[in-house]
C-alpha cells in the first residue's frame, strides 16, 4: 500500500452501508437485472451491524477533490429506514 496510512480515518458507518448497498446493486456504472434494491440495502445494513458489532473498524482514505461535479456535496441521509 502506498498510502500515507497517517491519513487514513475510520469510515462513517452511513457512507459504508451505501457504498455497500451500491456495491451489491451494480457490476461498475451498470446496475443488475436482477438486483433487489431493496434486498441490498438490509444485506449492507446486516453487514454494517456485524462489523459494528466485532468491532471492526473500516478504513477510508481522505476524499479526492477534483473534477468531480459532487466533490464537497453533502450526502442525501433521507433514507434513515435502515439504522
Amino acid at each position: 500500500m502506498t498510502d500515507d496510512p497517517t491519513k487514513l480515518r475510520p469510515a462513517d458507518p452511513d457512507e459504508l452501508r451505501l457504498a455497500l448497498s451500491l456495491a451489491l446493486q451494480r457490476d461498475g456504472r451498470r446496475q443488475f437485472r436482477h438486483g433487489d434494491d431493496l434486498m441490498a440495502k438490509l444485506v449492507a445494513d446486516h453487514l454494517v451491524r456485524y462489523l459494528e458489532e466485532r468491532n471492526y473498524i473500516v478504513m477510508q482514505k481522505p476524499g479526492r477533490s477534483g473534477h468531480s461535479t459532487s466533490a464537497g456535496m453533502p450526502i442525501d441521509r433521507s433514507d434513515q429506514q435502515f439504522r
